[in-house]
């Protein structure tokens, strides 16, 4: 509030300075109406960027990663995959291949300079699991947390 306050009769001051006489209540009134329009955008235009469904706590074996909630909401997916429909545990295959390709991305980008899914010198680098996970396409073995927790420590040590 007192900034805003500063603010205003700073900008009072400064148009009587330089001659001009608004009225103050309707400079008052602009500064709201301006004020209001920015909190509204601020809170409307507000996005999350996470590529990962947000939802509850759930732990698995195997996932204890880091206390990131996308990991709890994967692990709780997991979870319930053996009881989903065929086609919504491959759906389910296809985000956590697609996640573990970002990873093999991220880390082999990063020491390497290549990209493991555009560039075939990269594919060498990694260890064949790994590898097949990149060249080929969803599986749902990677529903299964031994066979992802494998996959995570092989990718952790690229």
């Amino acid at each position: 509030m007192g900034r805003g306050a500063g603010g205003y009769v700073v900008v009072v001051v400064a148009l009587a300075l330089l001659g001009v006489h608004p009225s103050p209540i309707l400079l008052a009134a602009g500064a709201l109406a301006v004020a209001g329009l920015l909190a509204y955008l601020d809170a409307t235009l507000a996005t999350d960027d996470s590529p990962w469904p947000h939802g509850g706590d759930a732990p698995a074996r195997g996932l204890g990663r880091g206390s990131d909630h996308r990991t709890s909401v994967l692990a709780r997916r997991l979870r319930d995959a053996p009881e989903a429909s065929a086609g919504s545990r491959q759906h389910l295959a296809e985000e956590v291949r697609a996640d573990l390709v970002a990873a093999v991305v991220s880390r082999v980008g990063r020491s390497h300079g290549l990209d493991p899914t555009t560039d075939p010198r990269a594919l060498p680098l990694l260890p064949p699991e790994v590898a097949a996970v990149v060249r080929g396409p969803a599986d749902e073995r990677l529903l299964d947390p031994d066979t992802l927790t494998r996959l995570l420590d092989r990718i952790e040590q690229l």
